[in-house]
């Protein structure tokens, strides 16, 4: 999906503070003559039929997508909906990036309608037509639930971006495993469910990233390692600190991370709690995403031996995967 970056911080403007102006609206406000002058002079740009930019200059993405649902509601004769009713919404990349689970501008906006309605597309919109992407239709821009967002576009992107989409709506406590499993089975014929059911399964409750479900998916649950405490409080020198996995039984805390590169705050908090850790007697592992994509089950191996070192009994196994070295590690 081609798209380019936006700042970090975005705020998607309210609708009367972009430069947008429905036909209905400009006829009351400036009356015909003069709204086809401004028009036609280059002052006001058409940027879909009955949509007006009311400058001359470059046109900025949340302009675009607000011009895009105006084109796309329901026609009004109301002056205080702008003319239009919302009964469509921003959905897809769109709405993720409205609801800051993305951090790029679709070069194209995504718009969903209600099933039954016939509208002529505008130019360089993806209109779809659909009962099962549900609108928060009370919002600006009006947009598919969270919900809807992540399980839509889990049937169309890799899963690794499906995989970070859902971690980062759960980090930023957008949504809940629940509420996603509930929108999943409103998709009976999803060409993602296998993944999905893997991934939202209630043993993964409490997972906040790509990487935590890329472990749960790939390390924990094929080599039936117990499901352990997912985001450890610890306070470390007075501040609150977590760790992603802790099993109490193997005295035994992995931390997963997913950056690629530690700034020194991050490095120095890495350390105290390590620190910490040994003043607990516990061990520590730590693992990046090259590490539990690449070999899910040498990463298996050597927790399931750590654990065992400090005698505990995990109903742990080989994998699928054909010699899985889980297998030397239990003996069967």
């Amino acid at each position: 999906m081609p798209h380019h970056p936006r700042a970090r911080g975005f705020t998607f403007p309210p609708l009367g503070a972009l430069p947008l102006l429905t036909l209905v609206q400009a006829r009351a406000a400036y009356g015909e003559q003069a709204v086809r002058w401004k028009v036609d002079s280059g002052r006001w740009q058409r940027i879909h039929h009955g949509i007006f930019v009311t400058h001359s200059g470059p046109i900025d993405w949340a302009t675009r997508a607000g011009a895009a649902v105006l084109a796309t509601s329901r026609p009004s004769t109301r002056l205080g909906d702008g003319g239009h009713s919302m009964s469509a919404g921003l959905m897809g990349w769109s709405a993720a990036l409205v609801d800051g689970l993305s951090d790029v501008e679709p070069d194209v906006i995504g718009i969903v309608v209600p099933l039954g309605r016939r509208i002529a597309v505008p130019a360089g919109l993806h209109v779809v037509t659909s009962r099962r992407l549900t609108v928060r239709s009370e919002i600006w821009p009006p947009r598919t639930t969270i919900e809807s967002t992540v399980i839509g576009l889990a049937d169309e992107e890799p899963d690794d971006v499906t995989l970070a989409l859902i971690g980062r709506a759960l980090q930023q406590r957008r949504t809940t495993m629940r509420r996603l499993r509930a929108e999943l089975a409103t998709w009976p014929r999803h060409g993602k469910r296998d993944l999905l059911e893997a991934v939202l399964a209630d043993e993964a409750d409490g997972c906040e990233s790509a990487l935590e479900l890329r472990w749960f998916r790939d390390v924990e649950r094929p080599h039936g390692i117990p499901a352990p405490t997912r985001q450890t409080p610890l306070v470390v020198r007075g501040q609150g600190r977590r760790f992603d996995l802790d099993w109490d039984d193997a005295n035994l805390c992995v931390e997963l991370d997913g950056l690629l590169f530690h700034t020194a705050a991050t490095a120095l908090t890495d350390r105290q709690k390590i620190n910490a850790l040994a003043g607990r007697r516990r061990s520590h592992l730590r693992y990046g995403w090259l590490e539990v994509t690449r070999s899910p089950c040498s990463i298996a191996a050597e927790v399931v031996a750590t654990a065992q070192a400090q005698d505990a009994r995990w109903p742990s196994r080989a994998c699928r995967t054909p010699g899985c070295p889980v297998l030397r590690v239990t003996g069967y």
